[in-house]
């Protein structure tokens, strides 16, 4: 499964990755050309030539520290001054809610920081098809598998726009 995953992600080297965001458990990574979608609806949304969609443990970091990470969707925007006295845990707070998380406020920023174009570099894949995408600009998405249910899915990649199969990586015993 390791050398498929690196087939698949291999297709990204070269891509710009230039959107982020969530909807309810899942992360998603946005590379490679911006199209416009109309919908059936007429209305319309923006998308990468490729989408990844990460259900797993993921952090954007550089060489010296974490930017921008999984569990950032658990907490608030807002600095919590009872967080102590709540053991961490923000009463009140949906973490599913779009915007009003600390990883949408960080990739927000993260993204509004960078004057040059995230393109992928290299792809690493490890033996429990956890990977990791360099940039040329020194930044790296890395995401590692961290559930051993079995048929859990960790990520998948797919072409937008396209009927073409998607790339998914769950666990099999």
């Amino acid at each position: 499964m390791k050398s498929e995953s690196e087939t698949a992600l291999n297709q990204l080297v070269g891509l710009p990755l230039w959107a982020m965001g969530g909807a309810g458990s899942m992360q998603w990574f946005e590379f490679g050309e911006c199209r416009e979608i109309i919908k059936p609806d007429e209305s319309s949304h923006l998308t990468g030539e490729w989408a990844l969609h990460v259900f797993c443990a993921w952090r954007i970091c550089d060489s010296t520290q974490i930017l921008v990470a999984s569990y950032d969707r658990c907490r608030k925007i807002e600095i919590l001054e009872n967080y102590v006295e709540n053991f961490g845990r923000d009463e009140k707070f949906d973490a599913h809610l779009f915007g009003e998380s600390q990883a949408f406020l960080r990739g927000r920023t993260f993204f509004a920081d960078q004057t040059d174009s995230l393109c992928v570099s290299e792809v690493a894949v490890d033996n429990a098809n956890g990977f990791r995408l360099s940039f040329e600009t020194g930044f790296f998405l890395d995401v590692f598998p961290d559930c051993s249910i079995e048929g859990f899915e960790h990520w998948r990649l797919l072409k937008t726009i396209t009927n073409s199969a998607d790339f998914i990586v769950s666990v099999r015993k």
